[in-house]
């Protein structure tokens, strides 16, 4: 890894230093989130994955799911659903083999899909560690590593079953980061054909892999000497038109069978003054929740976890004018991180300045077109409100800045193994001091939000487990099917919270997480009769003989 460090090797640590900080590091960071996040092992499936339990059960058989027809039948999720359909630009096929493949291995047991999105969350700290590592050689890089991995404002990004592919897609642009900076650095075209790889998969899994095709398309243009801009134009391009040719293609197939016509993007021109505030803003309402994150959230039980700002519940205006402020606080800082590069042009050579501009410029962009396109396909046909119901979608925001940040702090020469004078030691010991407070800040309330949902979902999750137990004791058998003698109830005061079905219908939760999870196996001439006991957490079952129906459901 030394030997293709992106910056000037002088400013690196020595290489046993850089061992011992890299160990540290690596067990801080996996205290801290089996600190935060192990409470949510316990957690349920919730929103958008029961929706798609509901919609892998048209094109499998859910005891025994064949990869194949469930993987064909859900490649275009987003344009195939029943169950509230929309969002018909998106194309993400290997997202949804992801969950094809956890659907097929998991089914109905919810633990595994929570491990699998804490070990992303891991494997994605990694990566960032080491991209982070080589565009600044210095260990303050480590503190930001550990602020990264327990925001609160993004714990909803490594909880919810549903967006486990969105981590993936961020490992696949890292990876395709750590490529293609290397091929600025080496000029070995090996290194730029496999970044188009990474960049290729990582775009078939969500559609921002488009855009960063397009940026690295324009910006190859400016690449810095002596590196072949053609060659860089050739694999953004054929990326490019691969993906976006691959969903046009797929969007004019599926386009007659569409279950609702599209709606809201023929007013997207006159709606641009909507776009732009939420644009300009919503970085601010995401900074102030990751550095005041005590005083900034109130999190709600609602199908999913939801985790609202202050100005979804009262005080909006002290609330936007403190998201506001925080936003141009931290350009400030940046204008003066900036002036700093300008007096340090000397103790940087020319190769490190172009390259790193370039690299900071790519991820400065990316970030601008990021909240971009979370602004006009989210909020436009929705409200801002929508947004922070959403806080997953500020994980990749912190991700991209942080990278940025550490970038100007590498021209800048701000660092702590870095020789400089001595207010710009002060300003990396403020930092350090900082990153830490807030890091044990946040993991305290991400710890906090995983134990109450882990709490409030209990009876949910005792009623799941013995509903799976109940199946796996029986899926080989060849006339399998059951039918509830009552509906189960999920909590102390006797109340089943309902949820709307896709035919608009209500049905209680636990009703709908069964038909959700093994809808065919439920029957109306059933082999077993099941009763679910909350005091027990057990089903019990009783063989149902010579009956052609079962009686009315017990109140």
């Amino acid at each position: 890894m030394r030997a293709e460090t992106y910056s000037d090797e002088g400013s690196s640590p020595p290489p046993r230093t850089s061992a011992i900080s890299g160990t540290i590091l690596f067990f801080a960071v996996i205290a801290l989130v089996l600190y935060a996040y192990l409470p949510s092992l316990r957690h349920i499936p919730r929103a958008d994955q029961i929706y798609y339990f509901c919609e892998a059960s048209r094109f499998t058989n859910p005891l025994h799911p064949d990869i194949l027809s469930l993987s064909l039948g859900t490649l275009s999720f987003n344009r195939t659903r029943i169950f509230a359909p929309g969002d018909y630009l998106l194309f993400r096929p290997l997202f949804f083999l992801f969950l094809a493949l956890e659907y097929t291995f998991f089914r109905g047991n919810a633990f595994p899909y929570q491990l699998t999105g804490l070990l992303l969350h891991l494997i994605l700290l990694w990566r960032f560690a080491v991209l982070l590592r080589r565009l600044f050689p210095d260990p303050l890089h480590g503190v930001f590593v550990i602020f990264f991995s327990v925001l609160s404002v993004s714990a909803e990004a490594v909880i919810w079953q549903h967006v486990n592919g969105y981590i993936l897609f961020e490992i696949l642009l890292l990876l395709f980061f750590d490529r293609f900076f290397l091929w600025l650095r080496t000029a070995r075209l090996w290194y730029l054909r496999v970044a188009t790889a990474w960049l290729i998969l990582a775009g078939f899994t969500y559609e921002l892999g488009v855009v960063v095709a397009a940026l690295g398309f324009a910006l190859s243009f400016s690449l810095p000497c002596p590196r072949d801009g053609a060659a860089a134009r050739r694999h953004f391009s054929f990326a490019f038109f691969l993906l976006a040719g691959l969903n046009l293609l797929d969007l004019i197939v599926r386009w007659p069978h569409i279950p609702m016509a599209p709606s809201g993007f023929q007013t997207l021109p006159s709606s641009f003054s909507k776009i732009l505030l939420p644009f300009l803003f919503l970085p601010g309402y995401w900074i102030r929740a990751a550095l005041l994150p005590a005083t900034n959230y109130r999190f709600l039980t609602l199908p999913r976890l939801t985790i609202l700002p202050r100005h979804v519940v009262g005080s909006s205006t002290s609330s936007f004018l403190s998201a506001a402020f925080l936003a141009l606080a931290l350009f400030a800082l940046i204008l003066l991180a900036l002036r700093e590069v300008l007096l340090s042009r000397n103790k940087t050579s020319r190769a490190d300045r172009s390259f790193l501009s370039f690299a900071g410029c790519f991820l400065f962009l990316l970030n601008g077109a990021y909240l971009l396109l979370i602004s006009a396909g989210r909020i436009l046909p929705r409200e801002i409100t929508y947004v922070f119901w959403n806080p997953n979608w500020s994980s990749p925001f912190w991700l991209y800045l942080l990278l940025f940040l550490a970038v100007v702090m590498n021209l800048a020469r701000v660092g702590l193994a870095r020789t400089f004078p001595p207010e710009r030691r002060a300003l990396a010991a403020v930092l350090f001091t900082l990153f830490l407070l807030l890091t044990a800040d946040n993991a305290a309330l991400t710890r906090q939000i995983n134990l109450r949902y882990a709490d409030e979902m209990a009876p949910q999750r005792r009623f799941l487990a013995a509903l799976s137990r109940f199946v796996e004791r029986h899926r080989n058998e060849p006339d399998f099917s059951f039918a509830w003698t009552r509906i189960p109830r999920m909590d102390s005061t006797g109340y089943t919270p309902n949820v709307v079905r896709p035919d608009g219908s209500y049905a209680p939760q636990p009703l709908f997480y069964a038909q959700s999870l093994y809808g065919s196996l439920i029957s109306t001439d059933p082999k077993y009769r099941v009763r679910y006991d909350p005091k027990k957490g057990e089903i019990d079952e009783e063989v149902v003989v010579n009956e052609t129906s079962l009686p009315p459901a017990r109140p």
